[in-house]
């Protein structure tokens, strides 16, 4: 299946391009939650549902966009819950916001690592953070195109 965005060979059968996240096909869109069909890359919206209702999904794959734009929507829900906590004069709301999102990030992460063909295992690297490397290493695995067939962990998302 040739991707109409760019132009990228894609298995049969995919629900997003693997190299500009473009949905592929009406029947794939309901499937993943996408109310309707979309020209262009996953965008932050649906990014965040697919985020959100694969909460708990350790298995599978999710492409570089679907990633990246999680880690916007966590970004935007830290800064905010920074600023609220300051505005109320204690820590509880960005401590129950890191909570909430802490295994729903976990799962993403390892979704994306899965995506390039690397185990979730990798993500034990950030035990080891008190040096740089291990976040370079990841931040190198997390921009990574996707890879074009399916592999162990799945077909292409």
């Amino acid at each position: 299946m040739i991707c109409r965005n760019c132009g990228t060979e894609n298995e049969q059968g995919v629900a997003f391009c693997g190299n500009c996240g473009v949905v592929q096909n009406e029947e794939n869109s309901a499937v993943v939650g996408i109310a309707q069909q979309q020209l262009g890359p996953v965008g932050f919206i649906d990014a965040v549902r697919l985020g959100l209702k694969r909460w708990k999904d350790f298995q599978g794959r999710s492409t570089r966009a679907e990633f990246w734009w999680w880690v916007l929507f966590g970004t935007l829900v830290s800064v905010s819950s920074q600023i609220i906590d300051a505005i109320l004069g204690f820590g509880i709301v960005q401590v129950i916001a890191s909570l909430a999102l802490l295994i729903p990030g976990l799962a993403l992460s390892v979704r994306r690592l899965h995506d390039i063909n690397r185990t979730g295992w990798w993500l034990l690297l950030y035990l080891g953070a008190i040096v740089f490397i291990p976040f370079l290493i990841l931040f190198y695995f997390y921009v990574q195109p996707s890879d074009q067939e399916s592999n162990r962990f799945g077909p292409r998302p």
